[in-house]
């Protein structure tokens, strides 16, 4: 073929399977990105605050979670009082241990806590 690339047809099959692969990884990502977004959203707009502090690695763990969604989503709506720099707020609030997430009735969770409590809890889907 003049002026273009043959490929014996293996190669083709194999690059073709990798790119749909590729296609196929980018869709769940970003479409579980969005599941995740809205769960925080949910658990905001509802009034559940995680309170946590730098240098604990649990709350990092919590945080991590949500991947990006902490940080997008919780953390701008108020969602989460860093004890570190909001310790007139965790001392009203009764915070003991870290993370706590409080309710919005004011009961606390206290620990890591699994997505499956969460939704149980706040009645918001993921």
């Amino acid at each position: 073929m003049l002026g273009g690339l043959c490929m014996p047809k293996k190669t083709t099959t194999i690059i073709t399977v990798i790119v749909l692969l590729i296609i196929g990884l980018l869709i769940i990502i970003f479409q579980g990105r969005k599941d995740y977004d809205a769960f925080a959203t949910c658990l905001a707009d509802q009034g559940f605050i995680m309170a946590g502090s730098d240098h604990c690695n649990h709350c990092q763990t919590q945080k991590q979670m949500f991947r990006g969604a902490f940080e997008d989503v919780i953390i701008p709506r108020g969602a989460y009082k860093n004890c570190d720099y909001d310790s007139q707020w965790c001392e009203q609030v009764g915070i003991s241990g870290y993370p706590t997430w409080v309710t919005p009735d004011g009961n606390h969770l206290l620990g890591t806590q699994s997505f499956t409590t969460l939704k149980r809890i706040s009645g918001c889907n993921l």
